[in-house]
């Protein structure tokens, strides 16, 4: 059917009656994935189970989102997802064409929306299964909502809907927006939209993706992640941090390598050579949260979704709640 869904689905904020997400119970006899090669769980980070069951062998995250008590996964490959107090994801109908790969998932409002390189899928709280968004443009590689503005960015430009994604302009082309391969962030709270693309070189805008530039991160970034005020954004050889939205960046210690970097309005996590750190200031110090992990666990993917954390190391996939 046609898109009436995003006529609908993102004049709601906020629902009631939405479920929250419990993780599992652990097996008896001690978490799945070994006893871990971290400290004691944290306080308030319970521990990491491994959850794979139902994914692809070879499936490789790229996001996370929570809705109605489900998480939601993308892979290239497709959208898995995972009930509270699941252990076995399952794979969502989404009819994707040939040669069509998904990008990015997020969740927007109330709806799960999933990019890929030939266009926008929409699923809606109220609904069983994902629809195709025939305005919005192909080759997509991420969605953002801001400040009542729908923010698509594609291969072709960055293109926004004022009218909840029955009609899409586009307000800006050329780089960073040239292929489906880039990162782009847009936190709720940020002044400043951020993409980094293909190269690993970090845009910046202060005008609602009117203007780009470059230089705000120098070097090749690989991947970066906003909440609230704070910014992290990952190199090949430290973690940088910014307190004021993007307008300044400062390197910060996370005791290990970085590589991945999650962050939300009240915790940041970082992946490493070394298991997972939590920090509860933003970045500013950081612990250890790596209980459930196996020893020396190089967590390559690190997501944030509702009260779920989402690492992947080893091959498998571990989930932890935060409370």
């Amino acid at each position: 059917m046609r898109h009436s869904l995003l006529m609908s689905f993102l004049v709601l904020s906020a629902c009631s009656g939405e479920a929250s997400w419990t993780l599992a119970d652990a097996p008896a006899g001690g978490p799945e994935g070994g006893a871990g090669g971290g400290a004691a769980a944290s306080t308030r980070l319970s521990t990491f189970q491994g959850l794979s069951d139902g994914l692809p062998a070879d499936a490789a995250p790229q996001a996370l989102a929570q809705l109605d008590g489900k998480l939601y996964l993308s892979t290239a490959a497709g959208v898995f997802s995972l009930p509270s107090t699941g252990r076995t994801w399952a794979a969502e109908a989404l009819p994707l064409r040939s040669g069509e790969q998904v990008t990015s998932l997020a969740r927007v409002d109330l709806s799960i929306c999933v990019t890929t390189t030939q266009g926008l899928w929409v699923r809606a709280y109220t609904d069983e299964a994902f629809t195709l968004v025939a305005s919005a443009p192909a080759g997509a590689f991420g969605l953002a909502k801001k400040a009542g503005e729908l923010f698509l960015a594609t291969s072709s430009g960055l293109h926004v809907s004022t009218d909840k994604g029955a009609t899409w302009k586009r307000r800006f082309s050329g780089a960073p927006f040239t292929t489906t391969s880039g990162q782009f962030v847009a936190a709720a709270a940020q002044a400043r939209l951020f993409v980094v693309d293909a190269a690993g070189k970090v845009w910046s805008s202060d005008d609602d993706g009117a203007t780009w530039e470059t230089g705000v991160i120098t070097g090749t970034v690989k991947t970066l992640s906003a909440g609230g005020p704070v910014v992290l954004a990952m190199t090949a050889t430290q973690t940088l941090r910014s307190d004021n939205y993007g307008n300044t960046f400062h390197p910060v210690s996370t005791d290990w390598s970085p590589l991945a970097v999650a962050v939300t309005p009240s915790w940041a996590f970082a992946g490493t050579m070394n298991g997972v750190r939590v920090s509860d200031d933003g970045g500013a110090t950081w612990r250890d949260g790596s209980a459930g992990l196996p020893a020396s666990s190089e967590v390559r993917a690190l997501f944030t979704a509702g009260n779920a954390l989402l690492a992947h190391a080893k091959g498998t996939i571990y989930l932890a709640s935060v409370e």
